[in-house]
């Protein structure tokens, strides 16, 4: 008979911890078919003869055979031995040529005559000489002497993290004071986002360690750790030796796809997930899997969840216990997709800035739930139909809510602390303003429900911090996370300018609108266009995508002061939300720019001189033709945005004529979906473009001519400000 839910990994698994006479029979009832049954035995001959090599050392005829009598190779002097390992003997020596101390790695004088072996160490040579990182250890020198193969790096005079971690475990108390527990919590992290700096730059250079832990982090004399022993270690751009389907590593500190039966490549995010591990051991003192063989230990990297840190410890910091569960998650995707995000979000936590992480949602939890309890779901599934067909009577309520979610859009709340009061308003296409604040319809599982469009979110936690963020729903069925990002309201504020509230006109012949009356309420504005520096900023620190037009080493620093341009709508929404803010609406643009008297320049109503507009038109030109780079004409062409050029009333800088400025007010159609965009630009001639003239362009592109500047509202129940900052 054939089993209709077939789960290999399962099966494989379950007769692993089956004696082998018993496995046979047990195979007998789980495989579906011979073919099956033949696969499965094939993968336990194959796991015996790995498990047998991972704890495999040395020969017992090979105990006398390598360095005990070892005095000198080459230009080392031996002085001690500091440490060994099944490939080998790890020395104290002198480079007598430099006069420097060194760590000399041997390998063992029984492998010297294994191709498998050499190939290892020559990797892990060349693996490590290829990056350059103060948080890995240096190597100088790889080289042999008769039969002996050696690697010599730097000596790191110090102690392992495995040894740190065993310190602590071993002083501490159950009565501990919890200022105590947070300040190592606080050195966990920093530690550890060290760490992760080192194995991005191992990353970038195509290199993976697959071996990290405790043991393989030395701590220096200044309390930096250096990650080391690249013996396993893989260059992603060489081809397959065939080990993707081997269980290399140490079983503790193994991603899922390492512990794998199956054949399942590895890249980055299974270092990331290593990396979370050995966070979690610092920050709970335990290792999050454990079993009483190594089957048991891989069986539980592969299926079970690792208990939540604050079950282990309610002291640790909730965001800590965040940042663990997402590099720890099963499956690649669900990981931070790089070192450098786990960094980010670590140093996030200890400058007490909002993290970019958010805990797993509900349906994440039930999936997890769902694949580690195979047997019991099969129960709730019978009882589910037992129960459907007992409530079949409710069948036209439930094509009704099918119904009202399939024409809507689910907007996942994540991070929301207790008693946080959260708003939503629609943008209304008519009028172009944003709608009257109402509270927001969260269900269950903290997720909004929405028709398609525009939308603000803003939330008012109970000490009175806010935040707020412009969303766009372009279409039915789309599913969106948005976490609030709560800053400093004095640092938020820093550079920005209050706009009372007032009526202004609006429209006319360069609008998109006849000209009408408006009124807005108060709001601020920042004085300056957001620059290259802040938008590279908030790259690094939130791990968000770089924008495509850029390359890896642009802008160049000389241009770090220009408007930052070139990224998509949504990118500079993000970019505002990181530091407390939004985009400004049109109408709150075009109020900004024109207070107090509806002026069409920032002067008054007539252009501004010394534009330059007529070069840059001849070299744009130029650029289409492919005989100049536009981002040269952009670089030359820009100024820096606290040049003090053509500042209006407000003393907002380069409102006209430097680059033009996106937008939050999106214009929704059958066809496209355009965000307007004001000012005018190096390229825009002055008496083509005023203040009130509206541009569209589409909201997922970016262009080399626009930038932008965040706005900011004023807080739900806070009277308005009379003025700025």
């Amino acid at each position: 008979m054939v089993n209709s839910e077939w789960d290999e990994q399962a099966v494989f698994l379950a007769a692993l911890d089956l004696p082998p006479e018993e496995r046979a029979a047990y195979l007998d009832s789980a495989c579906p078919d011979e073919a099956s049954r033949r696969r499965i035995e094939s993968l336990l001959e194959h796991h015996e003869a790995v498990t047998e090599q991972l704890l495999s050392t040395r020969p017992p005829e090979a105990q006398d055979q390598d360095a005990s009598s070892l005095q000198r190779i080459d230009e080392f002097q031996i002085i001690k031995k500091i440490g060994e390992g099944g490939m080998g003997v790890v020395y104290l020596a002198e480079d007598l040529i430099l006069g420097r101390r060194v760590a000399l790695k041997v390998l063992a004088a029984w492998l010297s005559g294994s191709e498998d072996a050499l190939a290892r160490f020559r990797t892990e040579a060349r693996a490590t000489a290829a990056i350059q990182h103060p948080a890995i250890v240096p190597v100088y020198k790889f080289g042999h002497e008769g039969q002996l193969h050696y690697i010599a790096s730097e000596y790191v005079e110090g102690s392992t993290l495995a040894e740190l971690i065993a310190a602590e475990r071993g002083q501490r108390t159950a009565k501990v004071a919890v200022t105590k527990l947070r300040l190592w919590c606080r050195q966990a992290a920093a530690l550890i986002a060290d760490v992760a700096d080192g194995l991005n730059a191992a990353h970038r250079v195509q290199v993976l360690h697959r071996d990290v832990k405790p043991s393989n982090i030395l701590i220096d004399r200044d309390n930096h750790p250096r990650l080391t022993d690249f013996g396993i270690a893989k260059f992603l751009t060489e081809e397959s030796r065939g080990d993707e389907t081997r269980a290399i590593g140490t079983v503790h500190y193994m991603s899922p796809e390492q512990a794998a039966i199956a054949n399942a490549e590895v890249d980055q995010r299974s270092d990331v997930f290593s990396l979370g591990v050995v966070l979690y051991e610092l920050l709970s003192l335990r290792r999050p899997f454990e079993g009483g063989s190594q089957n048991e230990i891989l069986k539980a990297v592969a299926e079970k969840e690792a208990p939540r840190l604050r079950t282990v410890d309610s002291a640790i910091p909730r965001d800590l216990e965040v940042i663990c569960q997402r590099a720890m998650e099963k499956r690649p995707n669900d990981r931070y997709q790089s070192a450098a995000h786990v960094a980010a979000d670590l140093r996030c936590y200890l400058e007490d800035r909002p993290i970019l992480a958010v805990p797993p949602s509900a349906f994440r939890r039930v999936r997890v739930w769902c694949r580690v309890h195979r047997r019991a779901l099969a129960v709730i599934s019978s009882l589910v139909l037992v129960l459907g067909a007992v409530g079949a009577f409710s069948f036209a309520s439930y094509r009704e809510a099918k119904h009202w979610r399939e024409v809507r859009s689910a907007v996942q709340l994540e991070n929301i602390e207790e008693g946080t009061r959260i708003y939503q308003r629609l943008f209304d296409p008519e009028s172009l303003k944003v709608g009257p604040r109402e509270p927001a319809q969260v269900d269950g599982n903290d997720t909004v429900w929405l028709l398609p469009g525009e939308y603000r979110f803003e939330f008012l936690a109970t000490d009175g911090r806010f935040a707020e963020a412009d969303l766009l729903l372009e279409s039915a069925g789309e599913s969106e996370s948005l976490a609030p990002i709560f800053i400093d309201e004095q640092k938020a504020l820093q550079s920005m300018v209050f706009v009372p509230a007032g009526s202004m006109k609006f429209g006319g012949a360069k609008s998109v609108r006849p000209e009408h009356e408006v009124h807005l309420d108060g709001f601020w504005i920042d004085r300056y266009e957001v620059t290259n520096e802040q938008y590279l900023d908030f790259v690094r620190q939130s791990g968000h995508a770089r924008p495509q037009p850029w390359g890896a080493t642009w802008p160049p620093n000389d241009l770090a002061k220009l408007p930052a341009v070139g990224m998509p709508w949504d990118d500079m929404e993000a970019c505002c939300r990181w530091y407390g803010k939004r985009l400004p609406t049109v109408l709150e643009w075009e109020r900004a720019a024109r207070y107090p008297d509806n002026r069409l320049y920032p002067g008054g109503d007539v252009p501004p001189t010394g534009l330059p507009t007529a070069d840059a038109n001849q070299r744009i030109a130029m650029s289409l033709s492919e005989r100049e780079p536009i981002r040269r004409v952009y670089a030359d062409l820009s100024r820096p945005v606290d040049s003090d050029m053509n500042p209006s009333a407000l003393g907002l800088d380069y409102v006209f004529g430097n680059v033009a400025e996106m937008t939050s007010t999106v214009e929704m159609t059958d066809r496209t979906h355009a965000v307007y965009f004001k000012g005018g630009s190096w390229m825009d001639s002055p008496q083509a473009w005023d203040l009130g003239r509206i541009e569209g362009c589409p909201v997922d592109r970016g262009m080399i001519n626009i930038g932008f500047r965040c706005a900011r509202s004023v807080a739900p129940g806070v009277t308005e400000k009379s003025g700025g900052k």
